[in-house]
């Protein structure tokens, strides 16, 4: 069973979601009900939307950089942005299923828009907030302590996929950056594009944290770190909410990893007995929908999932 924290969290609001999420999306089969999921697995809400530029951002440019030893010039960072916003805007303003001619030949760099899919359209006010916030979340970034801080890190990973073995389970996840010092343990960094106060991600954290624990060390992890092993416990974990300009830093305990451990254990044990070791489950109908009523208005997959109610 393919584990993630994402994917645990969705099979816990909503088993049917997960299920075509998961298993029954698929582009490359002659099916189109399953090419229609996949388009939609890809829709991408304008709030989503705007967190995944940053990320862009961050990843692409500003990490670069920084292991390069390069000058960052807020400027050039806010320019590339800019560039970015107008060109995805352009390819996906106007695309839905209808007339995706294309779409699947580069689905892996295309994100249509949950808003246009689903007919509300996007309002010009949408879009500004939307840019104004990632415009706001980079220059809260580059302004803070933790930015001057990163900047001494004698490499940095960004998006790196830590994979490991656990409890039958193949476990995945890809912390935000993975900062390797010399002279003090390995850091995990996690953005966050969102203004909630009482929101807290250590579960997420502290998975990340076992997961470098467990890993196989990988080719581009700094050499010293390839020979040494990684305590969980000593990894540093922050978690950073750029448009409040917040930083909270978590600090594990014993209990902490048992705990994400046995989650892992339970999550993945209840995955795998609702496929009953299929790895391509037959039918949406035996997995039940949420029990969350309002999780439906912002579903991918509610043309689909309640097409079959209909049905």
């Amino acid at each position: 069973m393919k584990w993630s924290y994402s994917a645990a969290k969705t099979f816990y609001l909503c088993r049917r979601k997960w299920y075509f999420e998961k298993f029954f999306a698929n582009r490359k089969v002659e099916d189109k009900e399953r090419n229609h999921a996949f388009f939609l697995k890809r829709l991408q809400s304008v709030h989503a939307w705007r967190g995944k530029l940053v990320d862009e951002v961050i990843t692409k440019l500003i990490i670069p950089r920084l292991n390069n030893r390069q000058e960052i010039e807020p400027e050039n960072v806010m320019s590339y942005a800019n560039s970015l916003i107008g060109k995805q805007l352009d390819e996906r303003r106007n695309l839905t299923y209808a007339n995706c001619n294309g779409f699947f030949a580069k689905s892996h760099d295309v994100h249509p828009f949950f808003e246009v899919e689903y007919g509300t359209g996007l309002s010009d006010d949408a879009i500004l907030i939307a840019t104004t916030e990632v415009n706001t979340s980079l220059t809260n970034l580059l302004n803070s302590k933790l930015f001057a801080e990163i900047k001494e890190g004698c490499k940095l990973l960004a998006q790196r996929r830590l994979q490991f073995n656990f409890a039958n389970a193949s476990v995945s996840c890809a912390p935000d950056l993975i900062v390797f010092s010399e002279d003090a343990n390995p850091r995990i960094i996690d953005w966050k594009v969102e203004a909630p106060v009482n929101k807290e991600h250590r579960l997420q954290l502290a998975v990340y944290a076992l997961a470098l624990s467990k890993v196989r060390p990988h080719r581009d992890f700094p050499e010293m770190w390839r020979e040494k092993s990684i305590d969980s416990l000593g990894i540093g974990l922050v978690e950073f909410q750029l448009l409040r300009n917040r930083e909270q830093n978590y600090v594990l305990s014993m209990d902490d990893i048992i705990d994400v451990e046995d989650y892992v254990f339970r999550t993945s044990r209840a995955m795998s007995a609702a496929v009953d070791g299929n790895s391509s489950p037959p039918s949406a109908d035996l997995f039940r929908s949420t029990s969350f009523p309002s999780l439906c208005t912002n579903c991918k997959f509610r043309k689909i999932c309640w097409k079959e109610v209909a049905n």
